[in-house]
């Protein structure tokens, strides 16, 4: 499959980050997950992030969010449509899993040709 992605990052401080993601697809299929956040490109690195707020916009599938593991991964997010979610309030989704490693994975499933996502990921970094 051919998923087209761009990440940019918006900011990226002592103790914050924000990332932006796009894709789009012209085949049918999924792709493996790929490593959406790499805590140890931010700068300066992390060991870890939590993220505090969410928002997306999905059209034509899922896009789904996991917390990676030394062993594989913990999905976290399945996003459809459009939306936001707003973890501030306490204090950050935290990667909880066994052997987690800091990064988040993204991948897609059920798009089809011309589907396409949008997605903002602000997070807090952990030393």
């Amino acid at each position: 499959m051919a998923l087209t992605t761009t990440t940019d990052t918006l900011y990226d401080g002592i103790n914050s980050a924000v990332m932006q993601f796009t894709g789009t697809t012209d085949e049918l299929g999924d792709p493996e997950p790929v490593v959406a956040v790499d805590v140890s490109e931010l700068s300066p690195p992390a060991r870890a992030v939590k993220v505090t707020r969410v928002t997306w916009t999905v059209s034509g599938g899922t896009v789904k969010l996991a917390w990676a593991t030394a062993v594989g991964s913990e999905p976290f997010l399945n996003l459809t449509g459009q939306g936001e979610i707003d973890y501030d309030m306490i204090n950050g989704a935290v990667n909880r899993a066994d052997q987690a490693t800091g990064d988040i994975l993204l991948s897609t499933d059920e798009f089809a040709d011309g589907s396409n996502f949008s997605l903002n990921l602000e997070m807090r970094k952990k030393y």
